[in-house]
Formats: structure tokens, sequence, C-alpha cells
């Protein structure tokens, strides 16, 4: 059917996207193109203040993937990860689950009195209370499974997105930490 007939108009619609950004350092992080949606442990249960997101390779140097497509790459195409490249993302690591603690305390600390200034929604800090302890033990328990890495700016105190392939899984999901993210309507 013509748009005409359907009653579809683009005048009537505004299409938007909504891109999050580190709260402490403004780096975009992901949006809501890549199918960003609350992570469910085995037994169906939802892990406050956790988000993730399905990667998938991508021709290098190629226009931006936001997922809508299912074509795989040519095999003699140079491939990258969709996550990694549009947001600038740098792998980095820690050798002890020890090390990866210290970086939550630290992190935990800064944006605890980012949302206290009254950064983000009404409510976050006590949100941001009671979910910490929960993600931080998810996270943690998957410690030797988890992929590391650093927003476009390199900050050492900023968010850290987590990455872990999924049994089977050809490319790795994507996890990020709901109440260091701020959202911005494009």
């Amino acid at each position: 059917l013509p748009l005409k007939e359907t009653g579809f108009s683009f005048v009537n619609h505004i299409f938007t996207m909504i891109v999050y950004k580190d709260m402490l350092t403004g780096d975009e992080l992901i949006s809501d193109s890549f199918g960003l949606h609350d992570v469910v442990d085995a037994e169906g249960n939802k892990i406050p203040g956790l988000k993730e997101c399905e990667s998938k390779l991508i021709v290098a140097g190629g226009s931006v993937d936001i997922g809508c497509h299912d074509e795989e790459p040519d095999v003699d195409e140079e491939t990258v990860n969709n996550i990694v490249a549009t947001f600038e993302l740098t792998e980095t690591g820690f050798g002890k689950k020890k090390e990866l603690m210290t970086y939550f305390k630290g992190y935990m600390k800064k944006l605890k009195a980012k949302l206290e200034e009254g950064a983000g929604e009404e409510g976050a800090v006590k949100k941001f209370m009671t979910e910490a302890k929960v993600v931080v033990g998810w996270l943690t328990k998957r410690f030797n499974d988890l992929q590391f890495f650093m927003s476009k700016s390199l900050d050492p105190a900023a968010m850290l997105i987590f990455s872990i392939y999924k049994e089977g899984a050809s490319t790795p999901t994507f996890y990020f930490m709901q109440w260091g993210l701020i959202e911005e309507k494009c």
C-alpha cells in the first residue's frame, strides 16, 4: 500500500535515537539502536542496574552499521566489532579479581558523589546503592570470562564496559552499568 493509504505521515512522526553517555566523562558508550536491554540471569531474574546488547562483526572502514542488517561480511574483508568500532572502545585488562574490585571501589565512590550532586534521575542514589552490590557480584563471578573496555577518553576512573562471549557465540555480548549512563536524545 502507498504510505498515504496506510495513514503514515513522515510529518507526524519524529525519529529520535537515544545515545547513552558516561556520566563522568560524557563519552558516548552505546545507543538504543544497538538493542540495549535488561540483563536476565539463567533463572529468568532481572539483574537490576545492568544492561546488555549483542554485537556483531562489520566491515572495517565501511559505513556505520547499527545492527539492522543480517548480512555477514565477506571473508576476505577486514572485520571489526560494531560496538568497539562505533564507540571507539579500547580493550584493557585486570590481572586479578582484586584489581577489578579496587576499580569498582573508586568508580562507585565517584559515581555516588556525582549522583548526590543531582546528576541522573530522582532517587538515583538510592537505586544505585541498592543495585551496585548485585551488579558487582554478578560481574566478579564471571571475572575469568570478562573482557574489559575503556571509552574513547581512556579515563581510568570512568565506566568500564564489559563483554562476555556467551556459549556458542561468535561475537561478545556487551554489558553497561545503568546508573552511570546519561540518556541523550538525538
